[in-house]
């Protein structure tokens, strides 16, 4: 028994011995077998190829293919032997049924997973994507009912200090108002204070040069 990597079976196309054995059993691995008529195996003796096939682990590519060395190169030898060319087309028949069935092995053992962990992989990406981008929402949203809250704050607390300052100037206004009435009104006091010793003056004038008046005519009787 050997164990042989998967892509290490590349390297005996180059020798003579591996390269015949790589050819005629290459199904077994997972590639598609080449159809050659002259070394054409009989599905007796292809029982033995496709038992020991069995026997390889293909669980998933990059494993490790263990399969025995010994029963493949007599299976191999087996097969060079030449066949009659009436049982040529009834072998070529059951080797094309057998690698239709390899080919649908290989595709659901070696391609199915494949393609299922890249769509669970791809599935578990998209999901990543929309919950990170549903946090992002949600923060987004957080976010602009803070900045609308503090925009409410702040055109508030704004009202409230031009109504403050509006307040202030009203009340500016009314003082001024009232200082100005209490001195029109202390004026008013003095005019009318005056105006009435002004009469006051001149009603006395008036006497005094009735006065004069009166002693004027005495004098001249």
């Amino acid at each position: 028994m050997f164990e042989l990597k998967f892509h290490d079976l590349l390297c005996y196309r180059n020798i003579n011995n591996l390269g015949s054995l790589f050819s005629h059993n290459r199904q077994i691995i997972g590639y598609a077998p080449h159809r050659h008529l002259k070394n054409s195996v009989s599905p007796k003796k292809e029982a033995p190829a496709l038992a020991t096939g069995k026997s390889c682990s293909r669980s998933k590519p990059n494993e490790r293919v263990s399969y025995n060395v010994t029963s493949v190169l007599q299976s191999t030898n087996n097969n060079n032997h030449g066949l009659p060319a009436d049982a040529t087309e009834k072998v070529g028949a059951t080797q094309s049924e057998a690698q239709a069935r390899n080919h649908s092995n290989t595709f659901s053992i070696n391609g199915r997973p494949q393609v299922e962990l890249v769509s669970n992989q791809i599935t578990q990406i998209f999901e990543c994507e929309v919950e990170s981008m549903y946090n992002s929402a949600i923060h987004l949203s957080k976010q602009t009912k803070k900045f609308n809250n503090a925009i409410t704050c702040y055109s508030f607390r704004i009202n409230i200090k031009k109504l403050e300052k509006f307040d202030e100037e009203r009340k500016f206004l009314v003082s001024s108002l009232a200082e100005e009435r209490s001195r029109r009104d202390q004026e008013e006091v003095c005019l009318r204070k005056r105006i009435k010793d002004a009469s006051e003056t001149i009603e006395g004038l008036l006497h005094k040069i009735k006065m004069l008046d009166n002693r004027g005519v005495q004098l001249q009787n």
